[in-house]
């Protein structure tokens, strides 16, 4: 029997554009799974609303980066950024933008696309946007930090996120403390509290500089959304 493929943390999200469908996938610690195929319309403008609205799914998860595949002579990716450029400024720009970037690549089917990560020039691509939008998040900590908008400590993120109406925020956690509280009541009630309500939840790997500043912290940290 085959031994199943760990998946491992969520990290990103893949557009690849066939000529049928676009398959958007998920980028994870340990595996490249997935998400969603759409059948291509007609119309390229309903093909590109599809897409975004199904990166904005993405975004309530925690996930800033999206990852698209660029094959050889292939206009889709040039036309799609230049759609976000002028009808999603917004997502692409301030504070509070994603990143996106291109990976060039002449992989066609499904299953050379799951092995991505045992390519070297992807694995640049993910390390370097996984930079930019942890560099992004670490600025947000620092800032709330230095406003007093953060919760610490399991049981008192529980209380802010199960009480307080109306309650938006980010929560970050660090591999350690996810993998030690993954049986706790509390930890698990905060990460269901947290999906129910729109909140962005963000598990940093341990091989990340970033998380070292999370477990410094406690491990496990709530950032408001009215402050970012």
């Amino acid at each position: 029997m085959l031994k199943k493929q760990k998946r491992g943390y969520l990290l990103t999200i893949l557009i690849h554009f066939d000529m049928k469908e676009t398959q958007i996938w998920d980028v994870f610690t340990e595996s490249i799974k997935p998400f969603k195929i759409l059948k291509n319309d007609s119309n390229i403008y309903t093909n590109f609303e599809n897409i975004i609205n199904s990166i904005k799914i993405k975004l309530k998860s925690g996930i800033n980066s999206v990852i698209i595949l660029q094959k050889q002579k292939d206009s889709m990716p040039k036309n799609f950024l230049e759609h976000v450029n002028k009808h999603y400024k917004w997502l692409i720009s301030g504070n509070k933008r994603i990143f996106i970037k291109i990976f060039e690549t002449g992989f066609k089917d499904q299953e050379n696309i799951s092995l991505l990560h045992k390519n070297q020039k992807f694995e640049e691509i993910l390390s370097d946007i996984l930079k930019e939008e942890t560099s992004q998040i670490s600025e947000f900590l620092e800032k709330a930090i230095n406003e007093n908008k953060i919760f610490y400590d399991i049981i008192e993120i529980k209380k802010i996120i199960k009480n307080r109406e109306n309650f938006s925020g980010f929560l970050l956690i660090s591999e350690k403390i996810d993998l030690a509280n993954k049986n706790d009541r509390d930890y698990k009630s905060i990460t269901q509290l947290s999906k129910n309500k729109g909140i962005k939840i963000k598990i940093f790997n341990s091989n990340i500089i970033f998380s070292q500043r999370i477990e410094k912290l406690g491990g496990i940290i709530l950032i408001e959304n009215s402050f970012l």
